[in-house]
């Protein structure tokens, strides 16, 4: 959603059969050399059915 602060060149990280989607974001910290990705959103999935019927 627009509101979510979510911007073109984020990251999109879902682990296999993880719960949680993330967006990350690089840091724009310009002393910070490493440019370490830091977590914009966090965001369960909404379904009927529990993901754990999907995993192996």
């Amino acid at each position: 959603m627009s509101y979510e602060n979510v911007k073109i060149g984020d990251i999109v990280y879902k682990e296999k059969c993880s719960k949680y989607l993330y967006i990350l974001r690089e840091n724009e910290d310009h002393e910070n050399e490493d440019h370490e990705n830091e977590e914009i959103l966090k965001r369960s999935s909404i379904s009927i059915f529990p993901i754990e019927w999907f995993c192996n």
